[in-house]
């Protein structure tokens, strides 16, 4: 009996330890999901962005774009994925 209690237990706590994680994957695709879409608004609004005195050219932000939005749908389906 009491074999499976500690087994319960341990099951319990991996699973609100999966749940931990994958709460954790999808707050940090949401926020991926964020700065991407703030990098598209960048590239639609082509505001002028000076840094030190310099233009800063639009393509780092087409690239941040791509970069931050495949992380975040990475992390999203690896928040979906079951795990068994």
């Amino acid at each position: 009996m009491a074999l499976r209690r500690d087994a319960d237990r341990a099951r319990l706590k991996e699973a609100d330890s999966m749940k931990s994680q994958i709460t954790g994957l999808r707050v940090a695709s949401i926020v991926f999901g964020l700065i991407a879409l703030a990098q598209l608004v960048r590239l639609a609004i082509r505001p002028e962005v000076l840094v030190g005195g310099h233009l800063m050219p639009l393509w780092p932000s087409a690239l941040a774009f791509v970069i931050l939005g495949g992380l975040s749908l990475w992390m999203w389906k690896l928040a979906r994925t079951p795990t068994s």
